[in-house]
């Protein structure tokens, strides 16, 4: 069904970023009035017109969405219980989202009931007269910032700034120019006068493009803060002392400039390597700098409910981020967006929260693409428009907005199959599916912890059930395309692996030469596979940081050809034995040390 919002005043925009939904012509009519203190109340005529009496724009685009899906009870007033419901996309780990794409991807989310949004930019933003930061990784300009804060503001959504004024600097402080203001590699030098120059700059020149006097600071995991080139001889060490000295600085320049600075509470509340701060520290930070609370792993609402309290026993009512469990992989991860978000939310509302902010994060490279979220990301605004929805309500909304078909997007979780890891030697270790497809196919050390294959046959089943998907997939057919290869890739990598290594073991080198024509399979799919990520990249985003998933790309090709040559050479006579698959696999390895690409590629990581 399309609704006709030719007499809105943001018609025209709705009807050409989402035209299977909204129309200028025929359809069902729309009209809305602002005429509510709070929420939204919709009446549908005789005719079927539709009229939306609504307090503001976002509560009106909520009531639009509600519409779309049938949600909705008429002539009644829908109040809803988070007023602040935000988002922040993370474009400083290689991927930066196209302002195109975002338009569309905000004005689905608009209509699940996202009201707020930031782009999480270490450097990738424009500071005049300072080419080097952002130089090379796709740095929205001012203008590319203006565009999509004039467009949020018709879908009734804030764009704020989020940027970093002392850890997580490393792509600034990487260059020559900046050693200046460095603590360490990735943190200012709080204890330097000229950093505060360069931090005013900064928040001047982040701030320009927008229309709020909200914006994000950071400030969160600066580890080693004060024990860098800020470390003086014979005077002791007190970081958490000098963390919130700098945070006072950084809040006396935001309220000189008339703004109302956020920051990420984790030092505060001894989240983040360093104990809780005493009263001393937190007499220091300044009661209008607000807090913003994270947490992504806790299961058990009174964990949220404690660390939540902490903040407003110091008298702070802070934002609450919990995590869609996106980051460090290629697919969301919804059984544990299901088990974090639930009680992250139930404490929100038992506390009476009214700001909460959604995280994306990008680490390890970005490499989950955005559309792939939209079941979560609804299961997390559901819960900010109603206290305790149920399933069809957020099912629903995915659904009938963004066009996801349910049961496909829900069988993502199994690709990390963490609950049945068949044939694992230590069950309280559970690999993930990402470490399985980095891991190399002749050292195989995640392969070692399996006593059997039967792995390989639950992503095969897997991949199958993605390339069925992929026929009536519709606009999730690449997607879902992308989803078998990823599987069929783990699923061969890893019989070939366990299988090569158990035939050179016991000297079946008829079996050993059957790998060959395997490893050139594997080799076609990965190159398939290398080609369709590309293309639904260069869908989301700009070009800048492709680069480095090109180079992983390349090297899996790289490393599957080597073994296809290593083994051809043993099976030939040349080379009488194979090291690789005579290293003892040690006992000690943790979930932590091989959890990244970097840590995958290779034991022998230079770090100079």
């Amino acid at each position: 069904m399309l609704y006709n919002v030719s007499s809105l005043v943001n018609g025209k925009q709705l009807s050409t970023v989402l035209p299977e939904l909204f129309c200028l012509k025929g359809g069902v009519p729309v009209t809305a009035e602002k005429n509510v203190s709070e929420g939204y109340i919709v009446t549908r005529a005789a005719d079927g017109k539709i009229s939306i009496e609504h307090s503001d724009i976002s509560t009106f685009i909520l009531a639009l969405g509600d519409v779309i899906c049938g949600n909705i009870k008429e002539k009644e007033i829908v109040k809803i219980p988070i007023s602040f419901r935000g988002l922040m996309l993370d474009c400083s780990r290689n991927a930066v989202p196209k302002v195109e794409y975002l338009k569309e991807v905000l004005t689905r989310l608009a209509l699940m009931g996202l009201n707020h949004f930031c782009l999480y930019t270490e450097d990738t933003y424009e500071v005049a007269d300072e080419p080097l930061i952002g130089y090379g990784r796709g740095k929205y300009t001012k203008l590319e910032i203006r565009e999509l804060v004039e467009f949020c503001e018709g879908i009734g959504i804030t764009m704020f700034p989020c940027i970093q004024v002392l850890g997580h600097l490393e792509q600034v402080l990487k260059y020559g120019k900046y050693y200046k203001y460095r603590d360490t590699e990735r943190v200012l030098n709080a204890c330097d006068e000229k950093t505060y120059g360069f931090i005013e700059k900064i928040i001047s020149e982040a701030i320009s493009p927008y229309k709020t006097d909200m914006i994000h600071l950071g400030m969160d995991e600066c580890w080693g803060i004060g024990r860098g080139n800020a470390f003086k001889e014979n005077t002791p060490i007190k970081p958490l002392e000098i963390y919130a000295r700098h945070v006072a600085r950084v809040a006396e320049i935001c309220k000189k400039k008339g703004l109302r600075p956020i920051m990420w509470g984790d030092f505060v509340i001894g989240m983040s390597g360093e104990k809780e701060m005493d009263d001393h520290e937190t007499r220091i930070l300044p009661k209008y700098m607000i807090m913003n609370y994270w947490n992504y792993n806790h299961q058990e609402k009174q964990k949220y409910l404690d660390e939540i309290k902490k903040y407003k026993k110091l008298d702070y009512d802070p934002i609450v981020s919990p995590g869609l469990q996106n980051w460090g992989r290629y697919w969301v991860n919804q059984d544990m967006v299901e088990k974090t978000v639930k009680p992250c939310m139930e404490a929100v509302h038992e506390l009476g929260i009214k700001r909460v902010l959604m995280t994306m994060w990008g680490d390890d490279g970005n490499e989950n693409l955005f559309e792939g979220n939209y079941l979560s990301l609804s299961y997390f605004l559901s819960r900010c428009v109603k206290i305790s929805p149920d399933d069809e309500f957020w099912k629903l909304k995915a659904m009938k907005i963004c066009s996801v078909p349910v049961a496909k997007f829900a069988k993502f979780r199994d690709l990390d199959v963490l609950h049945r890891m068949p044939g694992l030697k230590k069950e309280y270790f559970k690999p993930t599916s990402k470490m399985l497809f980095y891991d190399d196919p002749l050292y195989g050390i995640v392969n070692r912890m399996f006593l059997n294959d039967k792995i390989s046959d639950v992503y095969m089943k897997i991949s199958k059930f993605y390339k069925n998907a992929e026929k009536t997939a519709d606009r999730y057919s690449d997607l879902f395309r992308l989803a078998s290869l990823y599987s069929s890739i783990i699923s061969l990598k890893f019989r070939i692996c366990m299988e090569s290594r158990n035939a050179y073991a016991s000297r079946k080198k008829l079996k050993l030469k059957s790998q060959l024509k395997e490893l050139s399979r594997l080799e076609d799919k990965i190159e398939k596979f290398h080609k369709l990520y590309r293309k639904l990249w260069l869908r989301e985003r700009k070009p800048f940081g492709l680069e480095v998933m090109d180079q992983r790309f390349g090297g899996m090709i790289a490393r599957v050809r080597v073994m296809r040559e290593t083994l051809k050479k043993y099976l030939d006579g040349k080379i009488g034995s194979i090291p690789e698959y005579e290293l003892e696999y040690p006992e000690g390895f943790e979930f932590r040390d091989i959890q990244t690409y970097r840590q995958l590629s290779t034991r022998c990581l230079s770090l100079w």
